[in-house]
Order: C-alpha cells, then structure tokens, then sequence
C-alpha cells in the first residue's frame, strides 16, 4: 500500500497505535528472556517474514515500494525489538550462568543492565512509531524514503559506538 494518503490526525492516531504494538512487542521480548529460547526464536520469525515477503515480491516488479514502506521505520523498529529481545536474554543468562557472583548478585547485576537497554529503547519505539504512522507509506520518492533510513542507521551505529569510546576514555 505504497503511496497512501492521510490526514495529519490520521497519522497521529496510526503513530500512538503503532507505538502501542511496537512497545508491547517489545515488552514480549525481554519478558520471554528469561526462558533463553523464546526471543531467538521470535526474532527468527520476525526475520523469516521478512525474507518470504520478500520473496514473494520480488517477481512483481515492486521490492523498492516494499523496502521503501519497510525501511523507514524498520531501522528503529528491528534495533529496539533485538535489544529487547537481548535484554531479556541477559536476565536469563544470568539466571543460567551467574559466573563468579552469586544467582541473586547475578540478576541484579544483569536486571540493572537490562533495564536501562528497555528504557533507551523508548525513543526508538517513539520514532519508529511516527515514521511508520507518517512516512512509510506516504508519497514521499523513495529515494528520500531510502536516505531517511541511511541517517537513521548513521546515527544508531555512531550513538552506539560513540558511547563505547567515550566510556573507554
């Protein structure tokens, strides 16, 4: 559904439901952490949806519509749904493979961390959110829709390495 035209309160109100739903996956993913196995199977899911809509399109003519519909919102949407998935994973490991601390120190520890990755995901969800309610599916050339994306992932892969530096310093 390329090229969909809405109302500004339409995009608003697509954007807070998509920012519920992302949110809520999310959620689901750090939640079934703990069992270890969950999340890596949901994110294979995920990624396996995406290789078999993929396929199925690709024969029509039309993957820069879908990649144009799915990127621009994707960016924020994937990264936040694997760091939660990630999150929860580190409370399940901990619970499986405390190492020199204690299961309690372990959960703790790890808790902590992964608490603090859900709530950097909050903007990501916010993000995703918006482009999806107001960009992804507009009339916007896909060549903006494609570069919207590129600055996305520039500045996610400089935020994330960026931080790594400055706490090495």
């Amino acid at each position: 559904a390329d090229h969909q035209q809405s109302t500004l309160g339409g995009g608003i109100l697509f954007s807070s439901s998509l920012m519920t739903h992302n949110t809520q996956v999310g959620i689901t993913a750090f939640a079934t952490g703990i069992t270890l196995i969950l999340p890596i199977i949901l994110m294979f899911q995920n990624g396996t949806m995406i290789g078999a809509l993929d396929a199925v399109v690709q024969p029509t003519g039309h993957l820069a519509s879908m990649w144009a519909g799915l990127l621009p919102h994707g960016v924020c949407e994937l990264s936040a749904t694997f760091i939660c998935g990630g999150a929860g994973l580190c409370i399940g490991w901990a619970l499986l493979a405390p190492g020199a601390y204690s299961r309690k120190d372990a959960l703790i520890t790890n808790g902590r961390d992964a608490c603090k990755l859900m709530v950097g995901t909050l903007p990501l969800w916010i993000t995703a959110g918006i482009l999806e309610g107001n960009v992804s599916h507009s009339s916007l050339p896909h060549w903006a829709k494609f570069g919207l994306a590129g600055v996305q992932f520039v500045a996610l892969v400089s935020y994330i390495y960026g931080s790594r530096r400055r706490r090495a310093v």
